[in-house]
């Protein structure tokens, strides 16, 4: 999995042709992990799970399973680098999106960029893109 460079992950992606079952549903584990591992799930995380369901035409059903069974859930790494971007940039929004970064979600994060193919370092380059686009600071 080659690496992009540092400025084409902080920049928004361009939309990938196609995208697996599989790797919605390893997005979606991605999500659910992040929103729930500072042992609450935010209504504001859940409703942006909840977008990001519908946006990849993914269902409740499929919500469920991730949820129920989570060892049945493949682990896809594309080798799209815009949809591997685009994860990352999704996964870090989503842990500010409560107007916090718990320190459990950042630890998380880096962890699931270097899944990706990433250093870890860019969370903290996406973070500040993220803050610098809604005039923040979490």
């Amino acid at each position: 999995v080659s690496e992009p460079s540092d400025e084409s992950i902080i920049s928004k992606p361009t939309a990938p042709k196609t995208i697996s079952q599989d790797y919605k549903l390893t997005f979606l584990s991605s999500l659910l992990n992040v929103a729930s591992c500072d042992g609450d799930i935010a209504e504001a995380e859940m409703q942006t799970i909840m977008a990001y369901i519908q946006r990849e035409g993914l269902s409740e059903s499929d919500l469920l399973r991730v949820m129920t069974n989570p060892a049945s859930i493949p682990h896809t790494v594309p080798s799209d680098a815009n949809l591997r971007i685009q994860h990352i940039r999704d996964v870090v929004a989503l842990s500010m999106v409560d107007g916090r970064f718990h320190p459990k979600e950042y630890a998380l994060c880096k962890e699931i960029a270097r899944g990706l193919g990433f250093r870890p370092e860019v969370i903290d380059m996406i973070r500040q893109d993220l803050n610098k686009q809604i005039g923040a600071n979490i």
